[in-house]
């Protein structure tokens, strides 16, 4: 984690805001804090250091990447010190300097201690949720997660404020970025902007309650969580996107845990379709919705085959689920419950025999694999998009018949 002055500034002053603070260096990358010494000439520059003296050319004797807190009640000094045009960081208050080293300490081991708990909880559960309600204690902000489908995987719950705010009670009414916030989005080249840079700021506007932050998560090169969107409050702009900066590092920690290989393999249009096996009584308009975001037809000759193994290792499953994709360029495959679904829309010639057109292109990997005992369970042809998950349920049963 990162911790910088303009952070750890950001914190001390909220704690006090009598303080004045004409500072530089506020993105510098500080390891921790230290008195600043009369001995200075071989500071580590990695640390930031307090004094109280208010001596000029002691000051001026720092080299210029040390950044220093000094701690003065005279207003004069300070304008010395900026004139001198030296990269320093200058705070002046009306207390001890001793109190002030205590609660500037206090604002960093609050940071170090956040790291530590965003880690614990990516060890403990890797629940998206956990982390944004340990990101809503440093981040008074309303935070959103989507995934690649553009499906809610995570919401803030405790931040107010938000009732008046279309998009965010949108959102949480129907679980998904509809169409219009999508189109509103484009309009910008918000998601263009993410794909390419990860990361985007948007100004307050009709549309939303306040300025927010998007970014897209990737693992190993891939984007993983298509959006995550911050709705900034009172802090500092910089200052909440370097906290919002972290928290999605700890995303990516939670997607190199557990799902890097998951969500790699798999489309926009996979998510889609698993999202229809959770939801199976989704209403068809909110199917032709979804499929806004995908380059799957409603209407086709569409069946789905189930393909059940006794491999249960990932690197074994990942093998035969890019096998059966280069047997059938044209399907959707991927794993679910430890089996592998396959949607295929059929080409007019394997209307009339499409079960033994199917099996004769699989026929090559199935025989080359006979010691998995490979179990296959084709469905009846359906018409629409709307009918997978009833196709699923149909060959599922068939399998477990099958298994008695």
């Amino acid at each position: 984690m990162t911790i910088t002055i303009e952070m750890l500034l950001t914190q001390f002053f909220y704690m006090h805001p009598e303080a004045k603070a004409p500072y530089l260096q506020g993105n510098k990358r500080i390891e921790g804090l230290r008195l600043l010494i009369l001995d200075h000439d071989e500071l580590p520059d990695e640390y930031l250091y307090v004094t109280n003296s208010e001596d000029t050319d002691f000051i001026s004797d720092v080299p210029q990447n040390i950044a220093i807190v000094s701690f003065s009640n005279d207003p004069d000094f300070i304008s010395r010190i900026r004139e001198m045009g030296r990269s320093a960081v200058v705070y002046s208050a009306c207390f001890e300097p001793e109190l002030g080293f205590n609660d500037l300490m206090y604002c960093f081991n609050m940071f170090a201690d956040w790291e530590r708990r965003l880690d614990f909880a990516v060890f403990r559960d890797a629940s998206f949720q956990n982390l944004i309600e340990l990101g809503e204690e440093m981040i008074s902000s309303a935070m959103l997660v989507y995934d690649p489908a553009l499906k809610l995987l995570a919401h803030s719950k405790h931040q107010t404020g938000l009732e008046n705010d279309r998009m965010y009670q949108s959102v949480l009414r129907k679980g998904y970025l509809d169409p219009e916030m999508v189109r509103y989005f484009e309009d910008a080249d918000i998601f263009e902007k993410i794909n390419v840079h990860g990361a985007v700021a948007r100004e307050t506007d009709a549309f939303g309650r306040s300025p927010d932050y998007m970014r897209a998560v990737k693992v190993n090169q891939e984007l993983a969580v298509y959006g995550v969107l911050l709705f900034t409050d009172t802090f500092p702009r910089d200052y909440e996107r370097q906290l919002f900066d972290i928290l999605c590092e700890a995303f990516e920690r939670i997607l190199e845990k557990q799902y890097s290989t998951f969500i790699r393999d798999r489309s926009v249009a996979d998510y889609f379709l698993m999202d229809l096996l959770d939801n199976p009584d989704m209403p068809p308009e909110k199917i032709r919705e979804r499929l806004y975001y995908t380059d799957l037809p409603y209407e086709g000759e569409y069946v789905l085959m189930l393909v059940s193994f006794d491999i249960r290792k990932k690197p074994s499953e990942q093998f035969f689920l890019q096998q059966i994709r280069n047997n059938l360029p044209y399907s959707r495959a991927f794993s679910w419950h430890g089996d592998i679904v396959v949607l295929l829309k059929l080409p007019g010639q394997d209307r009339q025999n499409y079960r033994e057109q199917l099996m004769a292109r699989m026929h090559p990997l199935f025989s080359g694999a006979s010691r998995q005992n490979f179990k296959v369970c084709i469905s009846r042809p359906f018409q629409t998009i709307g009918h997978f998950a009833e196709a699923y349920r149909q060959a599922a049963g068939t399998k477990r018949i099958a298994e008695e």
